[in-house]
């Protein structure tokens, strides 16, 4: 399978989204990565034929989305970034109301609800309300509804948005098991969500990919250039104007370690270290991304 994104553009009225932006997917696990704003929602919802490009067209296989029509989206399987849900329905009900919206009738019906709640690990929670789950759950039952029609493309928008780490590992998990013989579109601005299971990262910024290759090609493009170096900690504020710092050690005696990114050695005692992913992501944006920000001590 192919889907093809050619030359899409979509504006909000001054606001360019997506710029002419041009990829091609088959078969696997794609990360979009990006700040907020970026463009990202836009393009997922654009993929799952909620929005209408303004310029350019996608194509499954050669055909256009819009001309498949029906056909189309019952390939698709989308867990937007605020998925809605019914508070007083139970997870069985939930996915049975979903089952007659996509068409899944009859002993089929019961028999995939079932199947799609052990796989989230829901089963056992199955009669009760939505409003008692907690995000991790109600995460997980998203994923079920978005399987229910076992989609040829399943698209994920910030997924792990407000979940303990415990959750995050829980979710990735299934997603990596998920992406034999389908496209997986992944959407993040956190780096750690993707830096193990994506087949190719794409890296999105003003509306275009402005990076796109495996984990290993991204880090490797960016080697000679991501330095350790350890200074007093009233020392950091003058790092921080002249360089990308990135993740900050606190040690003993008011001593710091940072991890800075700069194509010239940052200090006398600068130690070049191993590339990874969050490091593109900060010579990208300038900025650490959501979870890896916080001093460690």
């Amino acid at each position: 399978m192919k889907l093809e994104i050619d030359g899409v553009t979509k504006k909000y009225r001054e606001k360019t989204a997506v710029n002419n932006l041009s990829v091609t997917l088959t078969d696997g696990i794609y990360a979009l990565l990006g700040a907020n704003g970026s463009g990202k929602t836009t393009l997922m919802r654009m993929i799952a034929d909620v929005l209408q490009p303004d310029e350019g067209e996608i194509r499954l296989d050669g055909e256009k989305i819009q001309t498949l029509g029906a056909a189309y989206r019952n390939l698709i399987g989308y867990l937007p970034q605020n998925f809605g849900y019914y508070k007083d329905f139970t997870a069985e009900d939930f996915l049975f109301y979903f089952c007659a919206v996509k068409g899944i009738n009859g002993r089929y019906r019961k028999t995939r609800t079932q199947e799609l709640l052990k796989y989230v690990g829901l089963y056992n929670e199955r009669k009760k309300k939505i409003k008692a789950f907690s995000g991790g759950m109600r995460q997980r039952l998203g994923i079920a509804e978005a399987m229910l029609n076992n989609p040829s493309v399943l698209i994920l928008d910030e997924p792990t948005a407000g979940l303990d780490p415990k959750e995050r590992l829980r979710f990735r998990g299934m997603v990596a098991e998920l992406s034999r013989d389908r496209i997986i579109i992944y959407a993040t601005h956190i780096v750690s969500d993707i830096s193990f299971i994506a087949d190719r990262v794409l890296v999105m910024k003003d509306g275009g990919i402005a990076l796109q290759g495996t984990v290993k090609e991204l880090t490797d493009s960016i080697k000679g250039r991501v330095w350790l170096v350890s200074a007093e900690r009233k020392q950091l504020s003058s790092f921080q104007k002249r360089f990308i710092v990135g993740e900050i050690v606190h040690g003993e005696n008011n001593m710091l370690s940072m991890r800075i990114v700069s194509a010239q050695k940052p200090a006398e005692n600068a130690v070049p270290c191993e590339p990874d992913l969050n490091d593109v992501y900060l010579e990208c944006f300038g900025e650490v991304s959501e979870r890896e920000s916080e001093c460690k001590r």
